[in-house]
């Protein structure tokens, strides 16, 4: 494939035809650069930060063929082959607009006016058997090519693989990679993952995730600066394309019968829920500290547990003290007497049902804000939206809680939280919506 090797400003590698995706690897493309003349950073390397489907199909022996087929079929000179190489790959890059692909090959290649025709044809030539295999990735390519007048059943109806990941290890991977500053400790990473779960969900819009990354601390977001915020939706775009979420991922080779119902034992899950013995120190000397400090005073503790989900600016959110003051709250039922007695608790409940249109429920609450359902937000907001714990972990922790209340007779949440024998995890039996 010698003629179909780029001319670049760097030294080019000579490669034998068959090398995958030769050419690709050999142009350098600068970034923020529309000329070509100041490579920054190499192809090969940018490419390697997309979807792992796409950069092998950039990298593909069958790519570099058909390249070389495109280029013969409209007669393109060496020069010309490397621009349109350099263009496209700046699509996959973002560098740019895929609907400004015809345009910008029209410029760059500088043909003569008479030749619109064949920029129109080149151009639904690479949307069709270039392009549209990675539609998932780069966006609408059916809808250019007929908006270019091309027929799409022309071209094959080949599709690079979707990766298919679980809501959770999608948020999670997502929020490890995102720059988050000063404020990079695990729990404000497990906060992000939360919020970026919704959005995988599609509980959340691109705008309603960026006002609770803006949203103070102190009720659940992120405190970030507009800029930051925006380019946090950018990144999870970004990562989202190429990606299915579910909510539990099967393997596909599997027989089709269902598999057999897994069995735990009573100790097996005991184990699950008492957790580890490092957690149950921590847990157990932060119980003993809030004890210490609130005295057993329901209205100590109110405010201690307070300060505790709501700390002072810069102060970070301690989750396994979160867990502690609801233990500890709930000896005695306290928590119920912060529902009925005191507004900071009450506003939380008020604040999530306006958020969520569900101002009918207000004056139910109002009149017993310690029914079950309430009951399940505030424990779910304190768990998984201030402490950051995730759907499991969460569950598993309350229930911690939900059997103090039942020791006392308080058996009113005994259905809030279940062991999943399928999935063998605890799970809500109704998921609050973020």
């Amino acid at each position: 494939m010698e003629d179909a090797q780029p001319t670049t400003t760097e030294p080019a590698a000579e490669a034998p035809a068959e090398q995958a995706g030769a050419p690709v690897v050999a142009a350098p493309v600068a970034e923020n650069d529309d000329s070509g003349t100041g490579p920054k950073v190499s192809v090969l390397v940018r490419i390697k930060s997309l979807p792992e489907a796409v950069f092998g199909y950039l990298m593909s022996d069958d790519l570099a063929k058909l390249h070389k087929t495109i280029f013969d079929k409209h007669g393109l000179s060496e020069a010309e082959r490397d621009m349109v190489y350099y263009t496209e790959l700046q699509v996959f890059l973002d560098d740019v607009d895929l609907q400004d692909f015809p345009r910008e090959l029209w410029s760059r290649l500088q043909w003569e006016a008479d030749k619109d025709e064949q920029v129109v044809t080149l151009c639904t030539d690479i949307l069709g058997y270039i392009f549209l295999p990675a539609q998932a990735h780069l966006g609408d390519v059916a809808g250019l090519i007929v908006e270019l007048g091309g027929d799409l059943k022309a071209f094959p109806e080949k599709q690079l693989e979707v990766r298919r990941v679980e809501f959770k290890q999608g948020a999670a991977e997502i929020a490890e990679v995102a720059e988050l500053g000063d404020d990079d400790d695990i729990t404000m990473r497990n906060r992000l993952a939360f919020i970026i779960e919704s959005r995988l969900r599609h509980v959340r819009t691109d705008a309603d995730v960026k006002e609770m990354l803006m949203r103070g601390k102190k009720t659940g977001g992120m405190a970030m600066s507009e800029i930051d915020a925006d380019a946090i939706i950018e990144l999870l775009n970004k990562k989202t394309r190429m990606t299915t979420y579910a909510e539990s991922v099967s393997d596909e080779t599997a027989a089709a019968a269902p598999p057999e119902e897994t069995q735990y034992t009573g100790e097996e899950i005991k184990k699950m829920y008492a957790g580890t013995a490092d957690e149950q120190e921590a847990l157990g000397k932060r119980v003993d500290r809030f004890m210490s400090v609130t005295a057993g005073d329901p209205a100590k503790m109110r405010d201690a547990f307070y300060q505790v989900i709501s700390p002072s600016e810069g102060t970070p959110i301690d989750p396994l003290y979160v867990v502690a003051g609801l233990i500890c709250m709930a000896e005695g039922d306290k928590l119920s007497d912060a529902l009925t007695e005191d507004d900071r608790y009450r506003n939380f409940i008020r604040e999530y049902l306006s958020g969520k249109n569900r101002q009918s429920e207000l004056a139910d609450f109002e009149s017993d804000p310690t029914d079950a359902k309430y009951m399940n937000i505030l424990l779910q907001y304190f768990l998984r939206g201030v402490a950051g714990y995730d759907e499991s972990e969460s569950a598993r922790l309350a229930l911690h809680v939900i059997n103090l209340l039942n020791k006392q007779g308080y058996n009113r949440l005994a259905e809030l939280v279940a062991f999943d024998m399928n999935e063998g995890e605890f799970q809500w039996t109704d998921l609050v919506e973020p």
